[in-house]
């Protein structure tokens, strides 16, 4: 029996957004797709070009950020909308001058610290017609609101040619795959991905009654969400491309209907689907930074919504559940060790709480009606180990360990994948995927799903 575990927010990273783009020493100019502003925000330093001489013109770098750089001693205050938000650095540098490495070696420091030591373009690259670009871990701006850069000279002079800062996006997610009740017969099933392509296995336990193609994404698209968004008892897939969201209004393997919703904020991102107001339809779970906020739906239409409220620092959103049993979803919350929960109806926080104090080595895996009473539960991981936790809104019940996964195998879903109104656990191992059929914290059986992913498929 657990009587207490550490839960911590499993968060999916998606496509990291631009902030800006720096053309070092040169002007603006459009590369991979990146729109780079003419060079700015620097202090001291020099610039040359690629048809200035050095080690002889390089084609490879035409019409690239590598065809100029800053050299010298010099920084850069790069400035950032928010000092809490993390962002990455990346830095891209061509050498235009030596052909041979130990001839240019220098250092870098983002915000104090040496990110770079020593750094030889040319020892890292083999070839001075070859760039090279380093990226830094996610990083928070200080008090004066700007990220500094700082190159010193080593060996002959710090240079760099193309500076890209990006806000790190990630998605706080209750279970990794897509699974939902695509077609209203009341069994989850599962939706698949192959790059653009989608599709679905429609199931009863761990037997694929039938599967299908689903419409390609278009250019940029991804499947982000899943929930029944017009009440018809179908799961619908919710869209993103970009800050646009749109749904497909799902009957099974058909999208019969769906459209664009409306455009994000600047820094909002997806955060979940769930019925926080108790109509039947399932609705779209925003965070900016730490303000937390709902978007109400029907079908792909905008009906409601509006802020529910600001995360206290240290806290983030752990997972959405019916913790109550009201029929409206709630958030649960973490702090370090410590679990809460907020009760919503709408954008309204009705009541909330701690619900308990976690030990050292558990994860937070996921949110389902284990036991079927109406209320959602805790799964819980610690290495292989599952466990569970029943709450009653802010209150902790009881649970208990539920069994040891075998090495190679890990969570990938939360659904009823048997009808019988309790959430079952799938997992996966590579291609393979299984199913323990849940009943509160007792696995009633357990099977592999009877076909595997082909090769490039996999959860959604």
């Amino acid at each position: 029996m657990i009587t207490s575990n550490a839960a911590q927010v499993a968060a999916l990273e998606i496509e990291n957004p631009v902030v800006v783009a720096i053309n070092a020493g040169g002007e603006a100019l459009t590369q991979d797709g990146i729109d780079f502003l003419s060079d700015q925000f620097f202090t001291e330093g020099f610039t040359f070009g690629d048809i200035e001489g050095g080690n002889g013109l390089q084609p490879a770098f035409s019409n690239t950020v590598y065809q100029t750089e800053r050299y010298g001693n010099f920084s850069y205050a790069i400035p950032v909308a928010s000092t809490s938000q993390a962002y990455t650095v990346e830095l891209r540098f061509g050498e235009l001058w030596w052909s041979n490495p130990g001839e240019r070696v220098f250092d870098v420091s983002l915000e104090g610290q040496t990110i770079l030591d020593d750094l030889d373009i040319l020892a890292q690259t083999g070839s001075f017609n070859t760039p090279y670009t380093y990226v830094s871990g996610p990083i928070t701006a200080g008090a004066n609101g700007t990220l500094d850069l700082q190159f010193l000279n080593g060996i002959d002079n710090a240079q760099i040619s193309g500076i890209i800062v990006r806000q790190v996006m990630t998605v706080d997610v209750q279970e990794p795959g897509l699974l939902g009740d695509l077609d209203g017969d009341g069994r989850a099933d599962l939706v698949l991905q192959n790059q653009d392509a989608l599709g679905a296995w429609f199931m009863n336990a761990e037997d694929v009654l039938s599967g299908s193609n689903l419409p390609a994404l278009g250019q940029g698209w991804a499947a982000v969400g899943i929930g029944d968004t017009s009440g018809d008892g179908r799961s619908d897939l919710l869209l993103q491309n970009g800050q646009t969201l749109a749904t497909w209004l799902m009957n099974g393997d058909k999208v019969e209907g769906g459209g664009d919703i409306a455009t994000l904020g600047e820094g909002w991102s997806v955060v979940g689907m769930a019925d926080v107001d108790a109509d039947g339809r399932a609705d779209v779970l925003l965070q900016n930074d730490r303000a937390v906020a709902v978007w109400q739906l029907d079908g792909s239409k905008l009906v409601g919504g509006g802020d529910i409220a600001t995360l206290v620092e240290g806290w983030q959103i752990a997972g959405t559940g019916d913790l109550n049993g009201d029929g409206r979803a709630d958030l649960l919350l973490q702090n370090g060790q410590t679990l809460a929960a907020w009760q919503l109806d709408g954008s309204q926080i009705t009541s909330g709480g701690v619900i308990e104090t976690l030990g050292a080595g558990w994860d937070v895996a996921g949110m389902g009606d284990f036991d079927g009473n109406g209320r959602s539960d805790i799964l819980l991981q610690n290495g292989q180990q599952l466990a569970i936790w029943q709450v009653n809104g802010t209150q902790f019940e009881g649970g208990g360990d539920v069994a040891v996964m075998a090495d190679g195998w890990s969570v990938s879903g939360l659904a009823d994948l048997n009808g019988d109104s309790k959430t079952d656990i799938l997992l996966q191992n590579g291609q393979t995927l299984g199913t323990w059929t849940m009943n509160g914290t007792q696995i009633v059986s357990g099977a592999t799903v009877n076909e595997q992913l082909a090769s490039g498929w996999d959860l959604a």
